[in-house]
C-alpha cells in the first residue's frame, strides 16, 4: 500500500469580488440591525410601553368570595356566606422598585357568623315533651397582613419570576 501525500497550496484571492465576502458582509449587517431592533423597549401598536416601569403601582383583589356568593344566590341560598374564613377578601398591591424587582403587599379579611338553634328539654318543667330553643352564636374573624419580594428574569413579554412572601395572621374565635 502506498502512502499518498497531498499538498495544499493557498492562493490569495480578491476579497472585494468574492461571493463569500458579500455573504459575510450581508450577515454582519443583518446581525447589527436586528440587534439594535431588539434593544428597543417593548411597545404595542399605539406606541405605549408594555412592561411596567420603575415606580409604578399595581393593585388586585381575589374574586373567589364574590363568585362564590353570586353562584350560590342561584344554587344553594342556605350555604351563602359573604366573607367566610375559608374564602377571605384579599387585596394585593405591587410596587416596582426596579425594572426587575417588585415589593408585594397583601391584606386579607375574613368574617364568619354562625347561629344555631337546637331544641332541648326545658329545665325545671314537669312536662317531658316541653322544649325550648338553645341558641348558639359562633363568630370568627381572620386578618392577614403580608409583605413579599418578586424578581423577574428575561427581557421579552414572557418573563420568568420568583420570590417569597411572609405574612402575619390574627384569628379570633
Amino acid at each position: 500500500m502506498q502512502n499518498i501525500i497531498h499538498t495544499f497550496a493557498f492562493k490569495p484571492f480578491n476579497l472585494k469580488n468574492s461571493l463569500m465576502f458579500k455573504r459575510a458582509s450581508l450577515i454582519l449587517l443583518c446581525v447589527i440591525l436586528f440587534n439594535n431592533a431588539f434593544a428597543q423597549e417593548l411597545v404595542n401598536k399605539k406606541g405605549t410601553p408594555i412592561l411596567p416601569k420603575k415606580g409604578e403601582w399595581g393593585i388586585g383583589f381575589d374574586v373567589v368570595p364574590i363568585l362564590k356568593y353570586a353562584g350560590n344566590i342561584f344554587y344553594d341560598a342556605d350555604n351563602n356566606s359573604d366573607l367566610s374564613i375559608n374564602y377571605p377578601l384579599s387585596i394585593t398591591a405591587r410596587y416596582l422598585h426596579t425594572e426587575n424587582t417588585a415589593y408585594r403587599f397583601l391584606a386579607s379579611v375574613g368574617f364568619m357568623n354562625t347561629k344555631t338553634d337546637t331544641l332541648v328539654p326545658k329545665q325545671g318543667s314537669t312536662n317531658t315533651n316541653e322544649q325550648v330553643a338553645d341558641e348558639t352564636v359562633d363568630s370568627k374573624t381572620s386578618t392577614l397582613l403580608g409583605f413579599g419580594i418578586q424578581k423577574w428574569f428575561g427581557k421579552s413579554r414572557v418573563r420568568g419570576y420568583y420570590g417569597g412572601e411572609a405574612g402575619f395572621t390574627l384569628k379570633t374565635a
